[in-house]
């Protein structure tokens, strides 16, 4: 299922497990991303490689320009988090 976000851009899919994406689903997210500019999967549970893997699909993924906040085994996976370790430090920082 699909629903806007707004009037002006974006879509929450349901109803698929982006971790099995190909052939005609992937055409048609690529096409739904062309024409709303953001696309929201909610109720995902992806490790870091998944995340890479899709993400891969959707884009030839280049450097990232942080250099801080990534996953240590793909730098192109940044985190973007309030959450913290067990001792009070920011996750995702060197």
């Amino acid at each position: 299922m699909k629903y806007k976000l707004s009037l002006k851009f974006g879509l929450r899919v349901t109803g698929i497990d982006v971790t099995e994406i190909d052939g005609a689903v992937l055409a048609e997210i690529l096409a739904d991303l062309e024409e709303h500019g953001l696309l929201l999967f909610p109720k995902q549970t992806l490790g870091d490689g998944d995340l890479y893997a899709f993400s891969k699909k959707l884009e030839n993924l280049g450097e990232p320009g942080r250099r801080v906040c990534f996953s240590p085994n793909y730098r192109q996976v940044n985190y973007f988090t309030t959450l913290k370790d067990p001792a009070g430090s920011p996750l995702g920082l060197d």
